[in-house]
């Protein structure tokens, strides 16, 4: 299952502080100080010392809700799901009204891989909280991992009603609107989730992709240079660039970027089969063999790669002519 990991809700990094969501009123002042070390050992990563002073804790009041909660979020944070969900189900059965238990208890059975056991989850936190956009965030997450696109759709349009400033929210929803074909409401929502973050560039390629799959290329090119201009770095954005200039024949753009993709990234299958494309179509077939090549020693069961080899071997035999395509003046 392939739920998306850019909202955590209930995760182990934000809910640290979550011992301020109990009822404490009928903690007594021994099992208050253990608890309350616990949570700040849990933050500085000591999660051993943690444990022993959670231990102490339920030693002297054993229903402690709390104390279970913070247990449960120490094994998530060691990636010791049973564990975590085992202390999250205690933590649920001795306060039932906590929300957060139940949100962190979802993400755990999400990485134990049962996602229906995380929606029943989901579902009692929302039962308590309606209004819990995090909530929402992941249950939409899941309906998606689960190809239930209409569901995860409301998921995340109720995310974003609850939390309106959320650019995270309407890019999954943009996403998974283009999923289900409906392309004009996405791009509607990922221009939306541009002007919350003009600074995070998802957004822009998930548009991107959207203006390739229509033929608006000059569209796509704007928002990956837009992207480009956030991140000069990414070498995933050059690639993109670097394949739309590929598809348009034009040679030199594509040559800077895709030069560019694979210095940033030299392990870039794609990006050096894209590389190896164009210098086919600018019958510079000995430098197409040798990318081909150095693709195959990265990933030598890569099928694309293997296909291009027998083209670039065939046209190295035919001299040089791989493929018709438009001329220009080959760039170095």
């Amino acid at each position: 299952m392939n739920v998306e990991r850019e909202a955590k809700p209930g995760t182990p990094s934000t809910q640290a502080a979550g011992l301020l969501s109990f009822d404490l009123s009928d903690i007594g002042p021994e099992g208050w100080g253990h608890l309350l070390l616990a949570g700040q050992l849990l933050l500085r990563g000591e999660y051993q010392r943690a444990l022993s002073e959670i231990e102490a804790a339920t030693a002297v009041q054993p229903d402690l809700a709390a104390a279970h909660f913070l247990r449960g979020l120490i094994y998530g944070r060691t990636a010791e799901w049973d564990k975590a969900r085992e202390s999250l189900q205690t933590a649920t059965v001795h306060d039932p009204h906590h929300v957060n238990s139940w949100c962190v208890l979802a993400y755990v059975e999400v990485e134990r891989g049962c996602p229906h056991e995380a929606l029943k989850a989901l579902d009692e936190a929302l039962r308590l909280e309606p209004a819990n956009a995090n909530a929402h965030l992941l249950r939409g997450d899941i309906l998606r991992s689960l190809d239930r696109f209409d569901e995860a759709a409301n998921a995340y349009r109720s995310s974003a009603g609850h939390n309106p400033q959320s650019h995270v929210a309407k890019l999954k929803l943009a996403r998974v609107l283009e999923q289900l074909g409906r392309t004009e409401e996405a791009i509607e929502m990922m221009i939306s989730a541009q002007r919350l973050n003009p600074l995070d560039i998802q957004s822009r390629l998930a548009l991107g992709n959207i203006l390739v799959a229509r033929g608006a290329f000059d569209e796509a090119i704007r928002e990956f240079k837009s992207a480009a201009d956030l991140e000069p770095g990414n070498a995933d954005v050059q690639g993109r660039l670097g394949r739309i200039y590929l598809q348009q024949g034009r040679h030199t753009e594509a040559m800077i970027s895709l030069k560019l993709a694979t210095t940033l990234n030299p392990r870039d299958v794609e990006g050096i089969l894209n590389l190896a494309r164009l210098y086919l179509q600018l019958n510079r077939v000995p430098e197409a063999v040798d990318l081909v090549n150095t693709a195959l020693e990265i990933d030598p069961q890569y099928p694309p790669a293997r296909e291009l080899l027998e083209t670039a071997r065939a046209a190295d035999e035919r001299g040089g002519e791989a493929l018709d395509e438009p001329g220009t003046d080959a760039p170095s």
